[in-house]
């Protein structure tokens, strides 16, 4: 796994990942 400066969006892109999966769990 490489960031490339992109640290943000790869952050942002798991917290909604992680919120899905919490929503699916409900």
């Amino acid at each position: 796994m490489r960031a490339v400066g992109g640290t943000d969006e790869l952050q942002v892109a798991i917290d909604k990942f992680e919120d899905l999966k919490k929503k699916q769990d409900d």
